[in-house]
């Protein structure tokens, strides 16, 4: 069984969930908040880190995904979107 702590935004939070979890075989942190997205190379604690794009991009653009009217924010395709996940992996791997 794997677990996964929701809306985690920052590294202490991420090993606070890790050393109660730490009995489990795999215990991971979700990426859904931008504040959470520039701390996951600090969040090695975790045995694993899932990006949940639905609510990174509404957390980043601050617009509701239930509003119809700012539905073009959560095209899977919006730059400032796909610039945050880029520049947290290209930051990963020269890390």
């Amino acid at each position: 069984m794997w677990v996964m702590a929701p809306m985690v935004s920052t590294a202490a939070e991420a090993a606070a969930f890790w050393t109660q979890a730490h009995a489990l075989p795999v215990a991971g942190a979700m990426i859904e908040v931008p504040a959470a997205a520039y701390q996951w190379p600090r969040a090695a604690a975790c045995d694993f880190l899932s990006l949940g794009t639905n609510d990174l991009a509404q957390y980043t653009f601050a617009a509701d995904r239930m509003a119809g009217e700012l539905a073009d924010l959560f095209d899977p395709w919006q730059p400032a979107l796909l610039e945050l996940i880029r520049s947290r992996v290209a930051y990963s791997s020269d890390s």
